[in-house]
């Protein structure tokens, strides 16, 4: 493939991106009929947070400018494609909306429930509340891979003797290291982003708060151990829908690229964690 099809190929999956988001068609839409909005303006008109509209501003590169005013308006190539969406809107709704049957509910109910694109999007471009979210997640984790006898690890836990219960302070920390590491060198190999940020990082250390909120849950339910062990793994596939999210605003992956990643992450987890716990007494 020449550099130029490479590029011709980018070009739409960016467009079919912004016709298939409410929130960038909205935008588009606010922008071509209005001519010039400011930020306030559009998070107002659109009711999301400022994190979730600079990540969607973002994405459309490009198509939306700011003008000396500091106000947001649509390039030349921004307005040819409001133009192409108000005369096809038609044709746009039949293909991307008007599904029916059981994979259309899936995919309008579901999987926002499954990767929730809109919660890790309010950190993007909001550095003090992540700061503040990354501090709250990371201690959380730590407390309680030190209070339970449980200590999170990437994206399962270890089960500690009572005389090794500071060892989940490290355990802790080593295991979201590999998992950074793990869906870093899985993203980049996929096409993802290479930018770090503190957004990004806070991001990780929240889809791993489940896991460590219901270890500290775990211990006040008298629940049968299997009963546990299941709403484990519901609670590890909510964390790693957050890490498909993640990587979905952060790093710019497709879903279906980003949970590829994560499931390596989790696989990684589950074979790591099952032969550290052969090796502890």
């Amino acid at each position: 493939m020449s550099n130029e099809e490479a590029s011709q190929n980018i070009g739409q999956e960016v467009v079919f991106e912004i016709l298939s988001n409410p929130v960038k068609r909205s935008i588009l839409r606010i922008l071509g009929e209005r001519g010039e909005v400011s930020f306030t303006e559009l998070k107002t008109e659109l009711k999301t947070s400022t994190g979730n509209l600079y990540y969607n501003l973002d994405g459309m590169a490009g198509f939306v400018t700011k003008n000396e005013k500091r106000k947001y308006m649509l390039t030349e190539k921004g307005q040819k494609l409001y133009r192409f969406m108000i005369d096809e809107d038609a044709r746009v709704r039949s293909m991307l909306v008007e599904k029916k049957g059981f994979l259309a509910h899936i995919e309008k109910y579901v999987l926002p429930v499954l990767v929730p694109e809109n919660i890790v999007a309010v950190l993007y471009n909001e550095r003090t509340l992540s700061l503040i979210v990354l501090v709250a997640a990371f201690l959380g984790g730590l407390v309680s891979s030190v209070a339970t006898y449980r200590a999170i690890f990437m994206l399962d836990q270890l089960f500690l003797p009572a005389s090794m219960q500071l060892l989940g302070i490290a355990i802790y920390l080593i295991g979201v290291a590999m998992l950074v590491g793990v869906i870093e060198l899985a993203q980049r190999i996929l096409g993802g982003h290479t930018k770090w940020s503190l957004e990004y990082i806070a991001a990780v250390f929240v889809a791993t708060l489940p896991l460590s909120l219901f270890n500290l849950l775990e211990s006040l339910l008298p629940l049968d151990v299997f009963i546990l062990n299941i709403l484990f793994r519901i609670i590890q596939i909510f964390a790693m829908g957050l890490l498909t999210a993640t990587l979905s605003v952060f790093r710019g992956l497709p879903k279906d690229r980003a949970f590829i990643c994560v499931f390596g992450a989790y696989y990684s987890s589950f074979m790591l964690s099952l032969g550290l716990q052969r090796m502890l007494p």
